[in-house]
């Protein structure tokens, strides 16, 4: 993956969950929708955007490399070993 497409990416993935976020949390302590949610929740957005990016900035590192323990050195790539059934005994 291009260092371009992986910015591109972070910024529409952060703006999804920056506005998914935003909203659901401030519907959850606002109590519900009302004409107020709804004034607030662009505001809410733009803070949680910028932060969010900024945040994945320096956790999608991390993440990866946990996500390399997780699924082990191979990366969870499937390799011609892997994809070939086991021998009948």
């Amino acid at each position: 993956m291009s260092k371009k497409y992986a910015i591109i990416a972070q910024v529409f993935m952060t703006f999804i969950m920056a506005t998914l976020m935003s909203g659901i949390m401030s519907l959850i302590l606002g109590g519900g929708f009302s004409m107020e949610w709804l004034r607030s929740w662009p505001l809410s957005i733009i803070i949680a955007w910028p932060i969010a990016f900024i945040i994945t900035m320096f956790a999608w590192p991390t993440s990866t490399k946990l996500a390399g323990v997780v699924l082990g050195s191979h990366g969870g790539t499937r390799t011609k070993e892997s994809e070939e059934p086991a021998a009948a005994n």
